[in-house]
């Protein structure tokens, strides 16, 4: 539940995404997307995070 911890987790994901053939890409964006939604609802995304939900479905988007 910590908002701190989620997001390191969610920016490590993307960063492991970065480096990983496109279905392990995908499996740590989707899991990053998934936390970032929860926090949504949550309302823990600070004003600057808050198009991070958006910015990771494009990059979701677009892997092959």
């Amino acid at each position: 539940g910590n908002a701190r911890a989620q997001t390191d987790l969610v920016i490590s994901l993307y960063e492991i995404s970065t480096v990983a053939d496109p279905p392990q890409a995908r499996a740590a964006l989707t899991e990053a997307l998934s936390l970032l939604e929860k926090m949504e609802r949550e309302q823990k995304l600070t004003e600057k995070q808050k198009n991070w939900p958006d910015e990771m479905r494009s990059v979701l988007s677009k892997l092959p």
